[in-house]
C-alpha cells in the first residue's frame, strides 16, 4: 500500500476475525502489521549473503587458477579449505581439503613449521622462510630430502581478526641440489688444483 503522509510504498500483512454474539456477527476485527522493515531486513539479508557467496567463490576461483603454490588454511587447526593446482602438484597430487596439515603431512611433525600457524594466527604477523629444508613424503613413496621457500600470511576479516592462513610452499628443491653440486665441484676442484701445487712445490 502507499503512506497516504508520505508517499512511501509499503508492505502490510492484514489479518481480520469477526465478532459473533449469539451466533450473529456483528462486527470484525481488522490488524494491520506494517511489514516494511522486516521485509527489507529479509531481503538485505540475502542480499549480502548471495554477494558474500559471490566473493567467496570469486577467491575460490583465484586460488584455484593461481600459477603458483597457494593454499588457504582457515579455523584454529589450520584446515586447508582452498588449494591452488600448483599446491596440489607440490603435494603429490593428492587433495588435502578439510585436512590439518598433522593430517596431510605426519611425517612433518616436530620438524618446526606447523607450530608458524599458530604464530601466524595469534600475532598477525607473517612468517617467511627462505630455503627451509622439510623432510617430506608427499608421494606416498617414502621420505624424500625437499626445500621450500615458505611464506605464511595472516588472513583477516571485515573486524581485523585473523581467521586463517595463506600459505605460500614454493619447491625449491632443484635449485638448492643444483646450487649444492655446484659448490660440490667447485670444492673438489679448487682441491685437485691445490694438491697439483703441492706437488710441483715438493
Amino acid at each position: 500500500v502507499r503512506h497516504r503522509l508520505t508517499g512511501e510504498d509499503r508492505v502490510v500483512r492484514c489479518a481480520a476475525a469477526p465478532v459473533m454474539v449469539d451466533g450473529q456477527v456483528i462486527a470484525a476485527v481488522a490488524v494491520n502489521t506494517d511489514v516494511t522493515d522486516v521485509r527489507r531486513v529479509a531481503a538485505d539479508r540475502e542480499r549480502l549473503l548471495a554477494e558474500l557467496g559471490a566473493e567467496r567463490e570469486l577467491l575460490r576461483t583465484l586460488i584455484r587458477e593461481v600459477p603458483a603454490p597457494v593454499a588457504l588454511h582457515l579455523g584454529p587447526e589450520h584446515r586447508f579449505a582452498i588449494l591452488s593446482d600448483a599446491f596440489r602438484e607440490v603435494s603429490g597430487g593428492r587433495d588435502l581439503t578439510g585436512m590439518t596439515p598433522q593430517e596431510a603431512y605426519p611425517e612433518v611433525v616436530r620438524q618446526g613449521i606447523f607450530e608458524r600457524f599458530d604464530e601466524v594466527r595469534a600475532t598477525g604477523r607473517p612468517w617467511l622462510s627462505h630455503e627451509t629444508h622439510v623432510r617430506l613424503d608427499r608421494r606416498g613413496t617414502g621420505i624424500e630430502e625437499t626445500w621450500f621457500d615458505i611464506r605464511f600470511l595472516p588472513v583477516r576479516d571485515a573486524d581485523g581478526r585473523v581467521i586463517g592462513v595463506l600459505n605460500f610452499s614454493f619447491d625449491v628443491t632443484e635449485q638448492v641440489r643444483a646450487r649444492r653440486e655446484t659448490e660440490r665441484l667447485l670444492a673438489a676442484t679448487e682441491a685437485a688444483h691445490a694438491e697439483t701445487d703441492a706437488a710441483r712445490h715438493w
